[in-house]
């Protein structure tokens, strides 16, 4: 079996017209898609010390993947969400908590990277250190990287893309169709490396050795809410492609499913924090 690590962005997933608590984070997301796709997955990231810390602990406790979930003084990271009548979200401000801090200290991991297959790392607010680790990590195993339109990066996603698609094998860019040029471009610079472009509605796209396939979105009897749906999609794909790296069709055909799978509902993942668990 497969073994993944997913390794940086966790945080809280505040839905501020529902005043409802999820467990999210693009790493969170990835790990829990891949172990409901019976991949072996370990997570690795950082809570704080307060009253949410204590509860994500709870709810972690119970889930297939394993986690590493290194405790520092501090508040837990915390990403506000509106949900639009469309079932669209919009993100309403983002505290990086002690994520920060477990970034300055990403060399201090205790991590074994040789028992994995790949890595998976997200480029996000908070934790460009331990991107940029990864990134230059020698590492005999697969690296995937995730790059996005959402991301509130010091750089343009089109530089940053330049810049570090070399390190990886496969690159995940959650945009539009404008960025279609700049990553066909890219994907013939290094065509050994596999690039996907995710889309929302509008499908996906998959780059490699000159061949671009387009998987388009499955349709649902209705959108709840579109949080996370990236991150599912790159866990099917990913699912798919550990199995068969050449195989594109059937791994976008994958990702679309696991994306399907979770708009329905609200939250990226079914862990929930209750009133009763912050009076417990």
């Amino acid at each position: 079996m497969s073994k993944v690590a997913c390794i940086g962005d966790f945080s809280i997933d505040y839905y501020v017209n529902q005043e409802r608590y999820f467990l999210g984070g693009i790493s969170l997301n990835v790990a829990s898609n891949l172990s409901s796709l019976e991949i072996s997955t370990d997570l690795y990231s950082t809570l704080g010390n307060d009253l949410l810390g204590d509860q994500c602990l709870k709810l972690l406790a119970s889930t297939p993947f394993a986690h590493s979930m290194t405790r520092l003084s501090g508040q837990t990271t915390i990403q506000r969400i509106i949900l639009t009548a469309s079932g669209e979200r919009q993100f309403d401000g983002y505290t990086v908590g002690v994520l920060a801090d477990f970034a300055k200290n990403i060399k201090n991991l205790p991590l074994v990277f040789e028992q994995y297959d790949l890595i998976h790392v997200p480029l996000s607010d908070g934790i460009e250190n331990i991107f940029e680790h990864i990134a230059k990590l020698e590492y005999s195993g697969k690296k995937a990287a995730d790059f996005s339109i959402d991301a509130n990066l010091s750089e343009d996603l089109i530089s940053i893309l330049k810049r570090y698609s070399n390190y990886f094998d496969l690159i995940f860019i959650g945009g539009d169709l404008a960025l279609k040029p700049v990553i066909q471009s890219l994907a013939l610079q290094y065509p050994e490396k596999t690039f996907v472009l995710t889309q929302g509605k509008d499908g996906a796209d998959s780059f490699y050795h000159g061949v671009c396939l387009h998987q388009p979105a499955i349709s649902v009897p209705a959108v709840v809410d579109t949080t996370g749906c990236g991150d599912a999609f790159q866990s099917g794909f990913i699912a798919s492609w550990l199995k068969s790296p050449q195989d594109h069709g059937r791994a976008l055909a994958l990702g679309a499913k696991q994306a399907a799978s979770i708009i329905g509902r609200i939250g990226a993942t079914n862990l929930e924090i209750t009133s009763k668990d912050f009076q417990s």
